[in-house]
Formats: C-alpha cells, structure tokens, sequence
C-alpha cells in the first residue's frame, strides 16, 4: 500500500510520546493501520502500513520498535520532511527509526491511551 497523501489519514492517538520519539496510529479510508514514526537521522517521520499481530508484539515487548516497522512496511514508504512528502522504495533507502532499538516497555514517558490500546486489541 502507498500513502500519497498523509494530510487524509484519520489520527486515532499516540502509542509513544516522548521528547524525542512519537508512534502515532492512524487508520486509511480502507481501515489500514497506519504508523508514523520519528526518523533517527533527521528531523523526519516516516509512515507505514502495520498489522495487528505485529503491533501486538511490540506493545507487549517481545519486538523492537525498529523490528515492527521492518517487519511489516511495505516495499515503498512515505517520508515527510519539512512539510515535503517523498515516497522511498525501502530497498534504496536505510531506514533508521529513533530509538528503535528499543521495546516498548523502555520508553519512559510511552503515553499510549489504555482505550487506544483495548480498542487496537479489540478490532482484530
């Protein structure tokens, strides 16, 4: 799937939210599960498509925020940076997240609405 255009993606809340990470869950008009996540080496987020399964892991510590999104983006990504939207084959492109080393559990201030994460659970 290919997000041309971010400005139509329905923001449903913040997973994680801190000084210098955001995850932020979106849905397509399709009901996609969509993420934007902060670039490492930049001022940039990149957006990708996500699967329940994987979210799972993630929220429940067994995956790193960086595996997620390896795991399950597609083959082309969205980037936006500086107000500016580019797609990237991921083949082309090293994709860095920030702080993606690390489980959910580590983010300190991780901020995600507990009715976020039940109605995430809820709708597989």
């Amino acid at each position: 799937m290919l997000l041309y255009n971010i400005a139509e993606l329905k923001f449903n809340g913040a997973i994680i939210d801190t000084a210098t990470s955001k995850l932020l869950f979106y849905t397509d008009e399709s009901g996609a599960m969509v993420l934007s996540a902060t670039l490492k080496d930049s001022n940039g987020r990149v957006f990708f498509t996500t699967d329940h399964f994987y979210l799972q892991l993630f929220t429940t510590n067994k995956i790193s925020l960086q595996f997620l999104f390896e795991s399950t983006a597609a083959s082309m990504v969205t980037i936006e940076q500086e107000g500016e939207c580019k797609l990237y084959m991921r083949s082309d492109a090293e994709i860095q997240l920030c702080e993606g080393e690390k489980i959910f559990v580590d983010f300190k201030d991780n901020n995600i609405n507990k009715s976020l994460l039940f109605n995430l659970q809820a709708s597989k």
